[in-house]
């Protein structure tokens, strides 16, 4: 079983529903590798940072694994407790699974990243010490397969975006937030960046204060597929323009289609 975690080492924003992710039962169909998703309230974060000695999982975290490639995590700012998370009705009291904490073995940044040039190929691997524990909040999600077309993908609805960033109410909240967000074509929205994007960058938002916003960068989005529920990570947040939520005006995100060969070269048992 592989401890290895897709991060998602982003530069801008995300997110504003503070609502529960629910999670749908996943099997990779053949020809896909699976990642993970859970069916909680936050990302999986970074302990400690710049330089991350520990990682912890929480019921309230949004992270994933699966066999393959364990997990889709965020550099994050937040520091994260490690009591019980547990919810009371009446006498009754349940708690979710242990806390589940681990080590970057090895941070994996991609070959082409230089952060003083470009913000492209925005993406990284971390591979944990070891692989995380199955449960109800630690579930797979899907890496789109070879050829993948995310237009056919969609069929004209919304994607999810998550994290915990800015919001209309202040900075960075510590509740995961999440919100659904339009695809938005590369016609529409290179002229917003200087005709600068490159193939591995994807558009969302622009649809009003619906947006990804600072303090969410490498958060995910994610929509489940047509028929079988399954999830699919599209995209994570990258950067976009100086203020969040401007009608019209999308935010710029890595397209994980896009590096699907790299993230399956870097697989090791």
């Amino acid at each position: 079983m592989l401890s290895l975690v897709v991060a998602v080492v982003m530069l801008a924003g995300q997110a504003q529903a503070e609502e529960r992710i629910s999670r749908q039962a996943v099997t990779c169909r053949a020809g896909t590798t699976c990642i993970q998703l859970t069916n909680c309230p936050r990302l999986l974060s970074f302990l400690n940072f710049p330089t991350p000695q520990n990682i912890q999982i929480l019921r309230n975290n949004f992270c994933g694994f699966s066999g393959r490639i364990p997990s889709v995590i965020r550099l994050g700012e937040h520091n994260l407790v490690t009591e019980e998370d547990c919810t009371t009705t009446g006498s009754t009291q349940r708690c979710a699974p242990p806390v589940q904490s681990f080590t970057p073995e090895q941070i994996i940044r991609h070959p082409d990243f230089d952060r003083r040039s470009s913000v492209s190929d925005d993406i990284a691997l971390i591979r944990l010490d070891r692989a995380a524990t199955f449960s109800t909040y630690v579930q797979p999600i899907c890496i789109p397969p070879a050829g993948f077309d995310i237009s056919t993908f969609l069929g004209g609805r919304e994607v999810t975006v998550a994290g915990w960033g800015s919001t209309e109410r202040g900075p960075d909240t510590q509740v995961l937030q999440k919100v659904l967000i339009p695809f938005v074509g590369k016609e529409e929205c290179n002229p917003h960046y200087d005709n600068s994007l490159v193939n591995e960058q994807i558009c969302f938002g622009g649809s009003g204060q619906r947006d990804a916003c600072f303090g969410d960068s490498g958060g995910p989005v994610f929509a489940t597929a047509l028929g079988t529920g399954r999830f699919s990570l599209l995209a994570v947040v990258s950067f976009g323009q100086p203020s969040c939520g401007v009608p019209g005006v999308p935010a710029v995100y890595t397209d994980v289609a896009s590096y699907r060969t790299w993230i399956v070269n870097n697989l090791r048992p």
